[in-house]
């Protein structure tokens, strides 16, 4: 599989996450990267204590910058799309911090993007440690609001139509971004990947997932660090209930948009309800509706009191 000469930025974010993070450098230092001048940009997102100087100890040609605040995926990801504009890339890859790469993930992305130019964003195929399969591709129903994940990969290596990519290892042509501009911040985290997928489609991009690119993931380390109730934090909880009715407003066709509003919303939402209530997850109830609220008037302000490390 032939590439052309190129520049690539991978941006990692960093929260709390240092052994996550020190893991993923590690994969990437052993990865095929011939005909790409490759640069690491990690973001240390505000974390509690400043982990660049452990990072950087080890990986010394890693790029580090520190945030004194968690400024959530998509604020972390377009600063370090500036750093990769600053370094005149070609391509930008985005990389969970929780993950490790097989040494053949990237050529199959970047000849992927390099044979059609109408490729606006692609992702890998992502894995557990376990070898399931968490993600190959993606449906979106919007009546229903369910953005699901397919979890059977396909025998074809060749990139195939995904409804979204995945955040978790996503690379865009630099060129795409400047068509289309670069993640929502509002959003903060969760859907950010979504949306800029739609906004692509809309602007006339593909959006892809190839088989043959593969990464292992941990999955949402960050975001269940330090939880004492189930697996999900209100943070996550609050987050997903508004992006969701966020997404489905901002780009679902009007008759799925209705129903999705007035029929599905409701059904979820006592669905929610009932389960929080039966165990006794106050905490998680107050926030789930503070998101619905919040996504239903359009409120895409971070509230006071849940905190981006909850």
């Amino acid at each position: 599989m032939k590439i052309r000469q190129s520049s690539l930025s991978i941006v990692i974010l960093n929260w709390n996450g240092t052994h996550d993070t020190l893991n993923c450098l590690a994969s990437l230092s052993h990865i095929e990267s011939k005909d790409l001048t490759v640069q690491i940009v990690v973001i240390d997102n505000g974390s509690d204590i400043d982990e660049t100087p452990e990072i950087q100890r080890a990986f010394p040609e890693t790029k580090m910058i520190r945030l004194p605040r968690n400024v959530g995926f998509a604020g972390g990801c377009n600063l370090g799309i500036r750093e990769a504009l600053v370094n005149g890339a070609d391509y930008i890859l985005f990389l969970n911090n929780d993950t490790e790469v097989e040494p053949n993930f990237l050529t199959p992305l970047i000849a992927a993007v390099q044979e059609n130019q109408r490729i606006g964003l692609a992702c890998s195929c992502i894995k557990a440690l376990d070898e399931s399969v968490e993600f190959a591709g993606a449906n979106i129903n919007f009546a229903t609001g369910s953005f699901k994940h397919l979890r059977r990969l396909e025998m074809d290596s060749s990139p195939v139509p995904t409804e979204y990519v995945t955040g978790c290892s996503m690379l865009v042509p630099v060129r795409i971004l400047k068509a289309i501009g670069t993640f929502d911040e509002k959003l903060f985290s969760y859907f950010e990947d979504t949306d800029l997928s739609l906004r692509a489609q809309r602007a006339g991009f593909e959006t892809v997932l190839v088989p043959e690119s593969v990464v292992r993931h941990k999955g949402s380390a960050s975001t269940r660090r330090g939880l004492s109730e189930g697996t999900t934090s209100p943070l996550k909880h609050y987050l997903i209930a508004r992006n969701r009715i966020v997404i489905v407003k901002r780009y679902a066709p009007l008759a799925a948009k209705w129903f999705y509003l007035t029929i599905s919303s409701p059904c979820r939402l006592a669905f929610y309800t009932a389960a929080f209530v039966v165990r006794k997850r106050w905490t998680k109830l107050r926030w789930f509706w503070r998101g619905v609220c919040d996504g239903f008037r359009g409120t895409l302000e971070m509230p006071e009191g849940l905190g981006s490390g909850e």
